[in-house]
């Protein structure tokens, strides 16, 4: 030959005196002839095979951290890669999770779950709250306690339920409201508390939202009572609701107890 060839695209000629050109190597590549190396596939691209005249930008849900590569890396579980041509993959930020490899995108956790990471690592997978507590919005990586006089019994919830009439929210008792004692009740407009019955009132039941008047001929003196007192022999009491019993009058008397006259 009076001449020499160029190298096509896709090989090179290194040395002087070469018979035959040499394909490049995978993870590298080479667009123009009568070249004498070959470029290396750039940060989030790769090269497959030999012979290559450009480098293909690694698709979503992979990533290449290096020069020269002939592969991409699909994102671990817990990470994601968007976009193509990735050096990297990106953790799924605190309220998503990924449990596949290889994603484009995390997910949000479903109402009454959240997604937190472990260990500095990101979240893999989402977590039911736990009785006691719920989660209204979707997307959460914390759960909420349930409030005052409402109480959460099942695991995975997204609301909390009010307390049932006559039942008390407690803190150390989340998962169920607490019936009042006999001697107390509570307030149907007030659920965090149980109330003591006043003077001339008792409750002899559990779970009620109000107390009852000491009927006639019984009285009570102090509060929290859970049954009325009889008026002693020598004392009546004609109204209800009453704290004490009346001493019979002069030249009267009351022969038995509980007398209302």
């Amino acid at each position: 030959q009076r001449s020499c060839l160029q190298a096509p695209a896709g090989s090179v000629t290194s040395k002087p005196g070469a018979a035959a050109p040499t394909k490049c190597d995978p993870g590298y590549f080479q667009p123009r002839a009568g070249q004498t190396s070959c470029e290396a596939a750039d940060l989030g691209e790769y090269v497959p095979q030999t012979g290559a005249t450009s480098a293909t930008l690694c698709p979503r849900g992979t990533f290449s951290a290096r020069v020269g590569s002939n592969t991409c890396s699909a994102a671990r579980i817990g990470y994601f890669v968007a976009q193509p041509g990735a050096a990297e993959a990106k953790p799924c930020p605190p309220g998503s999770y990924q449990p596949k490899t290889g994603q484009a995108d995390c997910i949000k956790a479903d109402p009454g779950y959240y997604a937190a990471g472990k260990n500095q690592q990101p979240a893999t997978e989402q977590t039911p709250c736990g009785p006691g507590s719920y989660q209204p919005k979707s997307g959460a990586m914390y759960c909420l306690e349930s409030e005052p006089g409402y109480y959460v019994d099942t695991p995975g919830s997204s609301s909390q339920t009010p307390c049932q009439a006559g039942a008390y929210y407690d803190q150390t008792v989340t998962t169920g409201c607490i019936p009042a004692q006999p001697g107390r009740f509570v307030d149907a407009g007030d659920s965090t508390v149980q109330v003591e019955c006043e003077p001339g009132t008792y409750q002899s039941k559990r779970g009620q939202t109000s107390c009852t008047k000491a009927p006639v001929g019984h009285f009570v003196a102090n509060t929290g009572a859970a049954a009325p007192t009889k008026c002693p022999a020598g004392t009546y009491q004609p109204l209800v609701g009453q704290m004490a019993c009346l001493t019979a009058s002069v030249n009267f008397y009351v022969a038995t107890s509980g007398e209302s006259r």
